[in-house]
């Protein structure tokens, strides 16, 4: 999925890629997606080990990886948003790329609802632990580089872009 978007983007490298372009350019794309994957499959396995919930792994991790995967369709190279980045926003264009790759519906369920609000068809245990971890470690990237919150983000409190 994240060579199939790579390659249908304007993006050299996976790794060019800022977390969220012209706001948050301290950790990459692809770094925030493997954060996330860190601690959500801390979390899964302890509640899988622990608490022996019936979860799929599998989806966890590949959630957690993917999660943002549509951000290289979504954002420019050049700054700002794609043509279709203007239409549609990366959790759409992120499970049309792993639908198109070929990954089971659970896992483009995650992709598509991981920051939704409101009402989700169907909402799995793994999509609710990715939910959670996107917003855990989003909160404390921000946190520890920026001094700001995800709330001071989605409410546009950011004074200017914070870089590396």
């Amino acid at each position: 999925a994240w060579s199939l978007a790579l390659s249908e983007s304007d993006w050299k490298k996976i790794e060019d890629m800022p977390w969220i372009p012209g706001v948050a350019e301290f950790i990459t794309n692809v770094d925030h997606c493997r954060g996330t994957a860190r601690i959500a499959m801390a979390l899964a396995s302890a509640l899988a080990e622990r608490e022996k919930v019936a979860l799929n792994l599998d989806y966890v991790i590949a959630g957690g990886i993917l999660h943002d995967v549509g951000k290289l369709l979504e954002y420019s190279s050049a700054g700002g948003k794609t043509e279709i980045g203007k239409y549609l926003l990366h959790p759409q264009l992120g499970a049309n790329i792993c639908m198109r790759a070929g990954l089971p519906a659970e896992v483009v369920n995650i992709v598509q609802n991981h920051n939704t609000p409101g009402e989700i068809p169907v909402r799995t245990h793994e999509l609710e632990i990715i939910r959670a971890m996107d917003a855990c470690h989003a909160d404390s990237m921000l946190r520890k580089h920026a001094g700001l919150t995800v709330r001071d983000v989605f409410s546009g409190a950011i004074p200017k872009p914070v870089k590396k």
